[in-house]
Formats: structure tokens, C-alpha cells, sequence
């Protein structure tokens, strides 16, 4: 799911014409998975504030290390 919706992105992104790197497409692709993987956990951000606040914390912190690791690595 996560890949069909990425691509779909990619798609939207270059027929507007808009840039595309590499680190802003795997952020980009890390982010859209995680969105489906809370969903199939139960996190559900219609749900009220507590669900809303992991969804958006932990992808915020998943987006952390891969920022981390893109400079370290980088």
C-alpha cells in the first residue's frame, strides 16, 4: 500500500514538475509507510488527541533518525 501511494506521489510530484532528490523520496516514502503501519496497528488519528499525538510523534521521530542517519551517512 505504502508503494502504490508513493508512487502516486512520485507520479503527482513530476507531472507538476516539481523537484524530486533521493533524500526527500525516501523521507517522503518513510513517512506514507508509516502512515499505513499505524493504521494496521490501531492508531487511528480520527480517534482523538492521544492517537493523533503518536501518529504524529513517532513519525516525527522516525523522520529524526533518517535525517540522522542521511548526514551521518550522507
Amino acid at each position: 500500500m505504502a508503494s502504490g501511494l508513493w508512487l502516486l506521489y512520485v507520479a503527482a510530484l513530476h507531472a507538476s514538475g516539481g523537484v524530486f532528490d533521493a533524500v526527500n523520496a525516501g523521507a517522503t516514502l518513510l513517512v506514507i509507510f508509516w502512515g499505513c503501519v499505524c493504521v494496521r496497528l490501531g492508531i487511528h488519528v480520527g480517534r482523538g488527541l492521544p492517537h493523533l499525538a503518536l501518529n504524529v510523534g513517532f513519525g516525527a521521530a522516525l523522520l529524526g533518525v533518517y535525517q540522522a542517519l542521511i548526514t551521518l551517512f550522507g
